[in-house]
């Protein structure tokens, strides 16, 4: 069975080699659990992504510069057997 440090860096791994999709390093560890059935771990990753203003913003060019940030999550899925990453999902809070 694969332990909770291992899935917490198959959970690491598994984000930092997906192609460039909005996610802004670094990573925090938020939560972890073990299913009932002790099957899967559920690593629960926070990080910061931006938020742009509309595009009809009349700041143009500028408005990748003003964009905010907020917080966000996501969840993977590991099965605990293997350590392999069966999902990704955004978590809600």
């Amino acid at each position: 069975m694969v332990d909770v440090k291992e899935a917490v860096k198959a959970a690491y791994d598994f984000v930092h080699n997906l192609p460039n999709v909005g996610l802004e390093d670094p990573f925090t560890l938020e939560e972890v659990e073990l299913t009932n059935d002790d099957q899967y771990w559920l690593i629960t990753l926070g990080f910061y992504r931006a938020v742009l203003p509309s595009t009809t913003s009349p700041m143009g060019a500028f408005s990748e510069v003003l964009a905010k940030r907020e917080r966000a999550y996501k969840t993977m899925k590991i099965h605990a057997d293997t350590g392999e990453v069966r999902s990704m999902k955004i978590r809600d809070v």
